[in-house]
């Protein structure tokens, strides 16, 4: 635990990185901004009850307009604050928008994401969608791309010490085929985290997400459930095909 803190129970470690991959409208950019504010107010993103140590946290979104933003996340911190009013920190959170999108593969871009970094230090940064933060040029392929955009967010989490979460679109399916969620573009995203989530609409009930993997876990004893739930609150709750585990149910706090 020192070498490694913990930033969310099961979920997410110091030094790991995350990609979640979904579909146009799955609901992926909830899903980050959810898990992000959860986090940085103390509780476990799939877990309500479980309360956890609050972390500090900048959401760096480079599509949505601030109403999306509004939309969920002024609702789900006023929900927060009420439930937790002593613990409740608004200064924990940042959200740094670019709806333009940045090259992260330039040293300008680079520079700005670094000073937001240093400013806030971040306990964990949620970033995406990964399409608008970097640029490939046409002579490039997408592995030569990839490869300097991975390198710019390893070396400012090294140095920085923060947890990554990466949003992600899925590659184009072929038609007449059930579309996969894996990672559009490098075949490097297939490789390079530590948790590679894909994730499916319930085809019966759009509040429902199904939670599979793109890649195999690094890592042993990680409990990202096996379906999430959305409710009027934006309150996401994980489903477990068995049970939740301890590491997910423990309040740390």
């Amino acid at each position: 635990d020192t070498a490694s803190p913990v930033v969310i129970p099961g979920i997410l470690r110091q030094d790991w990185r995350t990609i979640i991959v979904g579909s146009e409208g799955s609901g992926k950019s909830v899903l980050c901004r959810t898990i992000a504010i959860a986090a940085s107010q103390g509780r476990h993103p799939f877990w309500f009850p479980t309360k956890i140590k609050p972390q500090r946290v900048l959401i760096v979104d480079l599509e949505n307009p601030v109403e999306s933003i509004l939309e969920t996340g002024s609702k789900f911190m006023r929900y927060l604050r009420d439930a937790d009013p002593e613990i409740y920190d608004e200064e924990r959170l940042k959200i740094w928008r670019r709806p333009g999108g940045i090259n992260l593969r330039t040293q300008r871009d680079r520079a700005d994401l670094q000073r937001e970094i240093i400013a806030h230090q971040p306990d964990l940064v949620v970033l995406g969608p990964v399409y608008k933060a970097y640029q490939r040029a046409s002579s490039e392929s997408y592995e030569e791309s990839a490869f300097e955009f991975m390198d710019v967010l390893d070396h400012l989490r090294i140095d920085y010490g923060f947890a990554l979460v990466l949003e992600h679109h899925a590659a184009k399916g072929s038609p007449g085929q059930k579309r996969d969620m894996n990672p559009f573009g490098s075949q490097r995203f297939l490789a390079w985290p530590e948790i590679g989530i894909s994730l499916y609409t319930d085809k019966t009930d759009p509040r429902i997400t199904k939670v599979r993997r793109f890649r195999g876990d690094r890592l042993a004893n990680v409990g990202w459930p096996d379906s999430v739930v959305r409710d009027s609150n934006t309150i996401i709750s994980g489903k477990w095909d068995d049970r939740a585990p301890e590491s997910i149910t423990r309040s740390t706090r």
